[in-house]
């Protein structure tokens, strides 16, 4: 028989463990000063807004005279924030961020994945600020996204994951415009405008028109608008032009539509469809140009602040890039169409959005109509706009 200090019930339990009926102890969590993970984020700052190229560092700011935000980044000109190489999406995370000033921009440094904030306080915009992922988006076929999929390592561990979920972007957003086309001869056609983009969505890109100027044979086409992708607006498809086909643009945000038409008749340069990357311009070397080149759809900007409080003249927005607009030379040129708006998603506690100024996710119009042809390529379709208050 074993000794009694080894006998079954007598048996003293290991160091760690917990007798059978015992409630178990509370983990120890280590929380930030400013209160521990949530979906707003710790509270500290992440270190990364820049505004000319340097840093900027938290202060103590009083909001309109009267209300105190402690460890505040005071945006003041243009600050940038810029995409992680693994995720390919750029994030911060603050206590408290203000705009102040009709200078003031706050926007990813390059077209990426989106822009993610994370504000455990007050997020505010005064005198005219402005933040945005205008023409910024990235084209992909990425998949479903939640904002938990875009944070880099830097970021993760200060923002609840399990909160962030719900608040998913769609793979595929609105469908781009249809090609445009005629079938014979002499004549225009204008092209078709991308879809508005349903909830949690990218608008599509417009198509390009078909333009058939002072010829009897074969008719053109139009290339058509691609649909917008979770982090980027549609594309826009190319014009067609004397017997030529303007390219497709690219699912997802890009590329644009690439100007495949001769490069003859009437007119002195065709416009590609913008997108991420352009599509390419067809122009005739002997002339001097000027060129308002597209760029990309509208991208993701992505928001969780506690409150957010937008003022009067201030915007937050996603805008899809107009089209390429072809100046000079002796004959007008066929210009190119809008990208898709992007996706803006807001979360607030209950209560915590008020806006008196404007949040939006525009279409791209197309580019200006010149005095020598009639019709004009199609607008980009609008993104969506979003706010939700936290779910409990």
């Amino acid at each position: 028989m074993p000794p009694r200090s080894l006998r079954r019930g007598d048996r003293q339990p290991m160091p760690g463990a917990v007798r059978k009926g015992c409630p178990r102890p509370k983990a120890l969590r280590f929380a930030s000063p400013f209160g521990g993970a949530s979906p707003f984020g710790d509270g500290s700052y992440s270190g990364n807004i820049l505004q000319g190229g340097v840093p900027l560092q938290p202060q103590d700011y009083l909001l309109d005279g009267v209300t105190p935000l402690p460890h505040c980044i005071v945006v003041t000109s243009t600050a940038t924030v810029a995409s992680d190489a693994q995720t390919g999406a750029a994030a911060f995370t603050c206590r408290n961020l203000v705009g102040i000033g009709a200078a003031v921009s706050l926007s990813a440094s390059t077209n990426c994945k989106g822009l993610l904030g994370f504000v455990r306080g007050m997020a505010a915009l005064r005198g005219g600020a402005h933040w945005h992922m205008d023409r910024l988006g990235r084209a992909g076929n990425f998949g479903d996204l939640s904002p938990a999929d875009l944070l880099p390592a830097r970021v993760r561990g200060r923002v609840s994951l399990e909160r962030l979920l719900p608040y998913r972007v769609k793979a595929r957003g609105a469908e781009g415009g249809a090609a445009s086309s005629l079938s014979y001869g002499n004549g225009e056609c204008y092209g078709n405008s991308g879809l508005a983009a349903g909830a949690m969505r990218t608008g599509g890109g417009g198509g390009g028109q078909a333009v058939n100027a002072n010829t009897l044979g074969p008719g053109c086409r139009g290339g058509s608008g691609g649909c917008g992708g979770p982090c980027c607006g549609g594309a826009g498809g190319a014009p067609g032009y004397c017997q030529g086909s303007g390219g497709n643009a690219g699912d997802f945000g890009g590329p644009g539509g690439d100007t495949t038409a001769p490069n003859w008749g009437q007119v002195s340069a065709v416009a590609g469809g913008g997108g991420d990357p352009a599509g390419i311009n067809n122009i005739t070397p002997t002339y001097t140009f000027t060129i308002a080149q597209a760029s990309a759809g509208g991208g993701l900007f992505l928001l969780f602040a506690t409150q957010l409080d937008v003022g009067s003249g201030c915007l937050i927005s996603a805008d899809g890039s107009p089209g390429t607009v072809i100046t000079g030379g002796p004959y007008g040129a066929v210009n190119g169409p809008g990208c898709g708006g992007g996706c803006v998603c807001i979360v607030t506690e209950p209560g915590g959005y008020h806006n008196s100024g404007t949040v939006r996710a525009s279409g791209g119009v197309h580019g200006d109509k010149q005095p020598y042809y009639v019709s004009t390529a199609g607008d980009g379709g609008a993104g969506s706009v979003n706010i939700f208050e936290l779910a409990a």
